[in-house]
């Protein structure tokens, strides 16, 4: 079992997790940590602005590691959709990356395009992958209040972690602060995390369409993951997910109808 469980460096761990799991001793299964931040089997889950790190570097070629990345095309130019991990079949589909437009060209992405990329590619291939630990790369760099041009809301990655402390399996849940420089931000969105790791309910997030621009982010990403991971992922899923989110956008900014007196 790993070593020096939930002190010292600048991670925290769920509680319900918190310990040594069984499952990681588990020869069948294989389960190795290293040093992630992504998490399946170990997964590794990296929520950050810059593109994948030295967790990609490491771990990229590992079949026994997941390894999702969300983040914008900005430094250093890596972490395209299309790297999907090695053309071998054991591991075709471990690296899952999600690189949003370029916000100094082009809208930035937004809470709903995070959520949209949560619901529709990392739950589904999370879930099939079956982790025995989750170690999470909490980039901050992407909160409003930064300024790389990003604004996603403390309520965004409350609600992220919520869906990961509810894997089917419960694997073990590890936050490690990654990135952000601005000292109220990364604050409120620390905050928001560790309520939710102490076992608060996560406050319901509002609804917020995805982009244009990160819908089509969000389907190259998809299409680059369905063969590994049909049919928990596909692009008809994927496009109606969307088409339902518009509609709920659409709904909530109808004007009301005019009624007209009778004479």
């Amino acid at each position: 079992c790993p070593q020096g469980g939930g002190r010292g460096g600048g991670g925290a761990s769920s509680g319900r997790g918190a310990g040594c799991d069984p499952r990681l001793g588990r020869p069948s299964r294989q389960r190795h940590a290293g040093d992630l931040l992504r998490g399946a089997a170990a997964a590794a889950l990296r929520r950050r602005f810059l593109g994948p790190s030295a967790t990609a570097f490491f771990f990229g070629q590992d079949s026994r590691v997941l390894y999702a990345s969300l983040h914008a095309d900005l430094y250093p130019g890596t972490g395209a959709a299309a790297e999907a991990g090695p053309a071998d079949a054991a591991a075709t589909g471990r690296n899952v990356n999600v690189m949003w437009p370029d916000p100094t060209r082009y809208p930035a992405a937004s809470d709903g395009d995070y959520r949209a990329a949560l619901d529709v590619l990392l739950l589904p291939i999370m879930r099939a992958f079956d982790p025995a630990l989750v170690l999470v790369s909490a980039g901050f760099d992407a909160a409003a209040g930064e300024s790389f041009k990003l604004a996603l809301s403390p309520a965004l990655f409350a609600h992220m972690t919520q869906e990961l402390t509810r894997l089917p399996a419960a694997p073990p849940l590890v936050v490690a602060l990654e990135g952000g420089y601005h000292g109220p931000s990364v604050g409120a969105c620390c905050a928001a995390v560790l309520r939710v790791l102490l076992g608060e309910e996560a406050a319901p997030l509002p609804h917020s369409p995805p982009t244009s621009r990160g819908e089509k982010a969000l389907l190259a990403a998809v299409r680059a993951q369905a063969a590994a991971w049909a049919p928990h992922v596909s692009e008809a899923a994927a496009r109606r997910y969307l088409e339902a989110e518009r509609g709920r956008g659409a709904s909530a900014v109808a004007p009301p109808l005019k009624r007209r007196r009778c004479r």
